[in-house]
């Protein structure tokens, strides 16, 4: 994820409680020993969002339960 850009991010209702992704790689980014439990986000909007030179590995998440949501790639 170079220089990748997103916009227009409507997250609603996520609710994130023990659940696991383990060896998550996205475009060489690293992310190891993450751990994320009982994440509760409603209602969230995000705009012009930039990240670059994401890495994610060894992602540990419990439980995740997602409604609605709504990601549009520019």
């Amino acid at each position: 994820m170079t220089g990748a850009v997103v916009t227009k991010i409507v997250m609603a209702e996520v609710v994130m409680a023990k659940v696991v992704m383990a060896e998550v790689v996205m475009a060489g980014a690293v992310m190891t020993g993450a751990m994320v439990a009982e994440v509760v986000v409603t209602g969230v909007v995000m705009t012009k969002v930039v990240v670059p030179d994401a890495v994610i590995a060894d992602v540990e998440m419990y439980g995740v339960v997602m409604t609605g949501v709504v990601v549009t790639a520019d």
